[in-house]
């Protein structure tokens, strides 16, 4: 029998947001945490599935395939190179999630802003490498798997 690998977000964190109170906040946290990360692991463990947890930071911020820090609009993600490619931020995030779970430099308890510290640095050193393919130049370097163009 084959055995499935479900990779989540850790669930434990708080959820701090402006327009909740710290009892609302504290709350959430506490419903995520029981009821949530419990369920997860009671249906992966009856499957014969392994559940590994990683880190959320920037999930649905980078777009997937680059390390590139893309502009959050709402449910949208748009990538800030030529080309106006738009993802949907939770797409991104669950193509991100999946490729987490495999990344040596970013536990489960690296610390937010280390994780865009990061994210930043690998952007850098992937902007310095040269372009392999001059067909490419002025495209988005995002990939096929996107939502929408901007100049649709």
């Amino acid at each position: 029998m084959r055995r499935v690998g479900v990779v989540v977000v850790h669930l434990t964190r708080r959820i701090n947001n402006r327009d909740r109170g710290p009892g609302t906040n504290r709350r959430l946290a506490a419903w995520t945490k029981g009821i949530t990360a419990q369920a997860l692991h009671d249906v992966s463990e009856r499957r014969g599935s392994s559940l590994r947890l990683v880190n959320a930071a920037y999930t649905s911020q980078v777009i997937p395939g680059t390390s590139t820090l893309g502009r959050r609009s709402g449910d949208w993600l748009h990538c800030p190179h030529k080309g106006g490619v738009v993802w949907d931020a939770d797409h991104a995030a669950a193509i991100n999630i999946l490729d987490r779970d495999g990344d040596p430099d970013i536990s489960l308890w690296t610390p937010h802003t280390q994780v865009k510290q990061i994210i930043q640095e690998r952007d850098r050193h992937r902007s310095r490498l040269p372009d392999q393919d001059s067909s490419t130049a002025g495209y988005c370097r995002c990939g096929e798997r996107n939502i929408r163009s901007d100049q649709q």
